[in-house]
């Protein structure tokens, strides 16, 4: 859901009260970090460009994202080297075509690499005449990116306590989310939990702040 902040950038709230400034580079880190990714991506509409290192090991679940989203806003680019990495990225921002473009980059990129990426993002985003498009690099172990507008760490809690009341029932996720740093805002920390999906695609997504600290 998109909101309007008082100094009239967009932002896009992804749980209730966390949200993130659209038309702008944000760093997602940590074990859990494709989660934030695909959490933001379900609040949006349109298309939705993952690119991804071909060597990379670890793989998308489209069985799981369809409980998100649905797989038919996504398209998946499998680059071969880094080179075609960042020259697809610049390629797609420039577009503009995209609501959410996730870029998996296998190393923190330099100052170089950030300046590209802004330029190709701001002219994308002229092209189409609109600041609501969102891009979202995954970064290595705790990130640590130059000229971003926020970094969020993300961590998977375990769900023992629901496991030992009853068998049954379907384990809710958890999640730590840390906004280790933002241009606005102070750091802070949300251990957020799903609370139910809907039947409808792309699902309702209830997703609710347990403790902040």
């Amino acid at each position: 859901m998109f909101t309007q902040s008082n100094d009239s950038q967009r932002s896009i709230e992804f749980t209730s009260k966390l949200g993130i400034k659209a038309g702008k580079i944000h760093e997602c880190c940590g074990p859990a970090k494709i989660r934030i990714a695909i959490m933001i991506a379900a609040t949006t509409k349109g298309q939705i460009i993952w690119i991804r290192p071909s060597w990379e090991i670890t793989t998308l679940n489209i069985d799981g994202i369809s409980n998100w989203f649905s797989p038919e806003r996504l398209l998946l680019i499998n680059v071969r080297n880094k080179t075609e990495l960042l020259y697809c990225t610049e390629e797609v921002l420039r577009s503009g075509v995209a609501s959410v473009t996730i870029v998996d980059l296998p190393e923190i990129p330099n100052q170089i690499t950030m300046h590209r990426f802004r330029i190709a993002l701001k002219k994308g985003m002229a092209s189409i005449q609109s600041k609501s498009g969102i891009v979202l690099i995954l970064t290595p172990k705790d990130g640590g990116t130059n000229g971003v507008e926020s970094r969020w760490l993300a961590l998977a809690l375990p769900s023992w306590y629901e496991s030992k009341k009853n068998l049954n029932v379907e384990l809710k996720q958890r999640w730590l989310f840390f906004r280790s740093y933002s241009r606005t805002d102070p750091p802070a920390k949300w251990i957020l939990e799903t609370t139910g999906f809907s039947n409808r695609i792309p699902p309702e997504i209830k997703i609710k702040p347990q403790n902040i600290y």
